[in-house]
């Protein structure tokens, strides 16, 4: 299974990591923890998807979603 670029985003300060693209919205969750500490655990996240619409991913569906655009768009990374 392929991976694609996430950055992250919390308050100014960007990380980036590789997301497996068959992981899901709690892999997400998780990978933010480790990165941010100081996160709530229930965090959710939001990207701009083609139209320049923001967008919340709190879900399994909408991480699919999220990869579905980044690969329609042909994107390298998804910014959250």
């Amino acid at each position: 299974m392929s991976s694609i670029a996430v950055k992250l985003n919390v308050n100014g300060v960007i990380r980036r990591f590789q997301f497996q693209r068959n992981q899901s919205f709690d892999d997400l969750v998780e990978a933010a923890l480790k990165l941010y500490p100081e996160l709530p655990k229930s965090v959710t996240f939001t990207y701009k998807d083609e139209d320049g619409d923001v967008i919340d991913v709190s879900t399994d569906g909408d991480v699919l979603a999220a990869l579905a655009v980044a690969d329609q768009e042909s994107w390298t990374a998804i910014r959250f």
